[in-house]
Protein backbone atom coordinates (compact mmCIF):
# COMPACT_ATOMS: atom_id res chain seq x y z
CA UNK A 1 0.00 0.00 0.00
CA UNK A 2 1.23 3.32 -1.17
CA UNK A 3 0.79 6.10 1.38
CA UNK A 4 -0.14 10.03 -0.28
CA UNK A 5 2.99 11.70 -0.72
CA UNK A 6 5.57 9.28 -0.75
CA UNK A 7 5.91 8.49 3.01
CA UNK A 8 6.06 12.08 3.68
CA UNK A 9 2.86 12.62 4.79
CA UNK A 10 2.22 15.91 3.62
CA UNK A 11 -1.49 15.60 3.90
CA UNK A 12 -1.44 14.52 7.64
CA UNK A 13 -1.89 18.35 8.59
CA UNK A 14 -4.00 19.39 5.53
CA UNK A 15 -7.87 19.82 6.62
CA UNK A 16 -10.01 17.74 4.85
CA UNK A 17 -12.49 20.26 3.43
CA UNK A 18 -10.01 22.39 2.22
CA UNK A 19 -8.64 18.83 0.35
CA UNK A 20 -11.72 17.88 -1.04
CA UNK A 21 -13.21 21.68 -2.18
CA UNK A 22 -10.01 22.03 -4.13
CA UNK A 23 -10.01 18.92 -5.59
CA UNK A 24 -13.58 18.82 -6.85
CA UNK A 25 -13.36 22.48 -7.71
CA UNK A 26 -10.29 21.30 -10.15
CA UNK A 27 -12.35 18.48 -11.80
CA UNK A 28 -15.39 20.75 -12.31
CA UNK A 29 -13.05 22.94 -13.94
CA UNK A 30 -11.50 20.22 -15.83
CA UNK A 31 -14.71 18.62 -17.31
CA UNK A 32 -15.85 22.37 -18.43
CA UNK A 33 -11.96 23.02 -20.51
CA UNK A 34 -10.24 25.19 -18.00
CA UNK A 35 -10.12 27.58 -14.94
CA UNK A 36 -7.61 26.43 -13.22
CA UNK A 37 -5.69 29.86 -11.94
CA UNK A 38 -4.77 30.22 -8.61
CA UNK A 39 -7.19 33.08 -8.16
CA UNK A 40 -10.19 30.95 -10.16
CA UNK A 41 -9.27 28.13 -7.44
CA UNK A 42 -9.56 30.15 -4.74
CA UNK A 43 -12.44 31.82 -5.58
CA UNK A 44 -14.24 28.66 -6.31
CA UNK A 45 -13.42 26.39 -3.96
CA UNK A 46 -14.02 28.81 -0.91
CA UNK A 47 -10.39 28.20 0.78
CA UNK A 48 -9.28 31.78 1.85
CA UNK A 49 -6.13 33.43 0.52
CA UNK A 50 -3.83 32.51 2.70
CA UNK A 51 -4.53 28.73 3.62
CA UNK A 52 -4.79 28.10 -0.30
CA UNK A 53 -0.75 29.77 -0.47
CA UNK A 54 0.66 28.56 2.78
CA UNK A 55 -0.65 25.23 3.87
CA UNK A 56 -2.66 23.22 1.02
CA UNK A 57 -0.84 24.02 -2.44
CA UNK A 58 2.52 23.01 -1.34
CA UNK A 59 1.26 19.65 0.27
CA UNK A 60 -0.85 18.93 -2.25
CA UNK A 61 1.93 19.36 -4.85
CA UNK A 62 4.32 17.19 -2.66
CA UNK A 63 1.70 14.58 -2.23
CA UNK A 64 1.23 14.14 -6.05
CA UNK A 65 -2.31 15.33 -6.41
CA UNK A 66 -1.74 18.28 -8.64
CA UNK A 67 1.02 19.95 -10.45
CA UNK A 68 1.73 23.81 -11.17
CA UNK A 69 2.32 25.54 -14.40
CA UNK A 70 1.83 28.72 -16.03
CA UNK A 71 -0.64 29.95 -18.43
CA UNK A 72 0.33 33.12 -20.39
CA UNK A 73 2.43 35.37 -19.57
CA UNK A 74 2.27 35.30 -15.80
CA UNK A 75 -1.12 33.28 -14.52
CA UNK A 76 -0.14 30.57 -12.14
CA UNK A 77 -1.91 27.16 -12.60
CA UNK A 78 -2.52 24.23 -10.64
CA UNK A 79 -4.18 21.01 -12.56
CA UNK A 80 -4.66 17.64 -11.63
CA UNK A 81 -2.21 14.63 -11.53
CA UNK A 82 -3.61 11.21 -12.59
CA UNK A 83 -3.73 10.33 -8.80
CA UNK A 84 -5.52 13.52 -7.76
CA UNK A 85 -8.04 12.88 -10.88
CA UNK A 86 -8.76 9.44 -9.25
CA UNK A 87 -9.37 10.97 -5.99
CA UNK A 88 -11.76 14.15 -7.14
CA UNK A 89 -13.39 11.54 -8.76
CA UNK A 90 -14.03 9.38 -5.29
CA UNK A 91 -15.23 12.79 -3.84
CA UNK A 92 -17.17 13.42 -6.14
CA UNK A 93 -19.53 10.13 -6.02
CA UNK A 94 -19.92 11.27 -2.32
CA UNK A 95 -19.98 14.89 -3.08
CA UNK A 96 -23.89 14.90 -1.76
CA UNK A 97 -22.78 13.08 1.33
CA UNK A 98 -19.74 15.29 2.18
CA UNK A 99 -21.80 18.32 1.44
CA UNK A 100 -19.52 20.13 -1.30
Amino acid sequence: MTMLGGGQRPLEELRFGHLARILLTLLDCERKGGCSSFEEIIERSGVSRSEFFIRVKGKMVRAGLVIEGTSGRRTKTLRLTERGRRLARCLDECRDIIGF
